[in-house]
């Protein structure tokens, strides 16, 4: 049996076992960096008591009872006043439509939206840091950051009572610490700091809590990456409005539009462009230059399901939910909303693993469930798959998206598979049944890229790419 070790110049560098000279080689030129395995046990909880917020926020088991109280006060003086007169029972009827049409049909959708099943569930790559956060179903962030000098990783523990039903996070751009989380009722902004090594053991870290009435479940969040801008984008997963957070100046600017919510939103890496997926089978490309936006109707009957910007800000991968299929946003010529073009540049026809050296195959090319772009240089792309143990990688070429018609803007490089697993005094096989659940790529910190895996044991593992 073979296992995947690394991506070099195009090839994938194989080895047969965790003896192999070529892994040994790798392991001390340190290109390989240990594994991770999540410890999800209890520990210290770094949080403020009172966290700051962007506007007045009252406790929220006390707001349902008040403006129900308060309703219910109305409702019987109305109804005490036109007892004999043709308005009585409007209240009651208003309620009951209300209840028909409104409420429970948000209920629905948030039913809907909270439906996630991974155990962990959202991984993010720090920018410019060997750190990793991760979100458990337990509503708990995990941060894992690289020791300097010594093998292994150091791990700090999130938590709060406003983190619930986290759904998505995301590292500032140009921050040292920086890390946004996307709860149910709004987004908790955390500033990592670091641990004292006094006496007195002082831990920095400390946590602003953003929110809006009415803006909830937050189903995506992205950070403006252009220097010296604090503003946070944040999408629901059950109104479309999208609320934009200075969170220098603790203000808001809501960019409101009618819809069922949004799926997912990306803001490119210059700064100008902000994609977001709805609900309703359309995006829409929003121009930061003037707030104004460019509709875009997705293939019929689908919605986006990922997508990731490339490094030039001028095309979008993205896929879509249930198929195999990776499509491009791009700019045909000017920068200019009227000049976006859609186009399919690659379908993962479904097709049997033989690479992996014994009786095992495995299906590779299902529904895309995730993509993964080199933020900095853009030239290669990993997608995993809802039911296949295997990375698919694939080099990029959209420098020129004029020339896509004549040239494939994705060449597959093979399938990453069977990795090892390289733990302090541990360094074995991962099992080939576990599948990857969530992939990011790194920017290039020395030679080379980092694909890190977390897998649905709780390992994550790190794939040097060197294009």
């Amino acid at each position: 049996m073979t296992f995947t070790l690394a991506e070099v110049h195009g090839q994938l560098v194989t080895v047969t076992d965790e003896h192999d000279p070529v892994m040994n080689q790798f392991l001390q030129n340190n290109t390989i960096m240990s594994s991770i395995k999540l410890d999800r046990e209890p520990a210290p909880k770094y949080t403020t008591e009172q966290p700051s917020t962007s506007q007045e926020f009252n406790k929220e088991d006390d707001i349902p009872a008040w403006i129900c109280s308060k309703l219910q006060q109305a409702k019987e003086c109305f109804e005490n006043k036109t007892i004999n007169t043709p308005l009585y029972g409007i209240p009651r009827v208003t309620g009951e439509l209300c209840e028909k049409y409104i409420w429970s049909n948000k209920d629905l959708e948030e039913n809907e939206f909270s439906s996630k099943k991974d155990p962990i569930r959202s991984m993010a790559y720090h920018p410019h840091r060997n750190m990793i956060a991760f979100a458990d179903e337990n509503d708990i962030v995990y941060i894992y950051e690289k020791k300097e000098k010594a093998d292994g990783w150091s791990r700090k523990v999130l938590t709060h009572q406003f983190m619930r039903n986290i759904t998505c996070i995301e590292w500032k751009k140009r921050a040292r610490g920086t890390l946004a989380v996307g709860c149910q009722k709004g987004v908790c902004v955390w500033n990592i700091g670091h641990e004292s090594s006094g006496a007195d053991n002082v831990d920095s870290t400390s946590m602003n809590y953003l929110c809006s009435p009415g803006h909830e479940n937050i189903s995506s969040i992205g950070w403006d990456p252009t220097p010296g801008s604090h503003l946070l984008a944040v999408t629901s997963g059950t109104i479309s409005t999208i609320i934009v957070y200075d969170t220098l100046a603790l203000s808001t600017m809501p960019l409101k539009r009618i819809g069922k919510g949004n799926l997912l939103l990306r803001w490119s890496p210059s700064g100008r462009w902000i994609y977001v997926a709805t609900k309703s089978g359309t995006s829409r490309m929003w121009d930061t230059l003037d707030w104004t936006y460019k509709e875009l109707n997705n293939p019929p009957g689908l919605w986006v399901q990922s997508a990731c910007w490339a490094p030039n800000s001028r095309s979008l991968l993205i896929s879509m939910h249930g198929k195999s299929d990776v499509h491009m946003i791009y700019w045909a010529s000017s920068s200019n909303a009227a000049e976006i073009c859609h186009e399919k540049v690659y379908s993962a026809v479904p097709a049997p693993d033989t690479v992996t050296g014994d009786d095992a195959y495995f299906t590779v090319g299902d529904s895309i469930k995730e993509l993964a772009l080199c933020p900095d240089t853009g030239r290669r792309l990993a997608v995993i798959f809802d039911n296949s143990p295997t990375i698919a990688l694939y080099a990029v070429d959209v420098d020129s998206p004029l020339t896509l018609k004549n040239k494939s803007a994705l060449t597959k490089i093979g399938n990453i598979h069977n990795t090892l697993v390289n733990l302090p005094n541990l360094s074995t096989s991962l099992d080939s049944n576990r599948k990857p659940v969530h992939i990011s790529l790194s920017t290039r910190f020395t030679t080379s890229n980092t694909l890190a895996t977390l897998y649905d044991n709780g390992i994550v593992n790190f794939t040097p790419i060197i294009p």
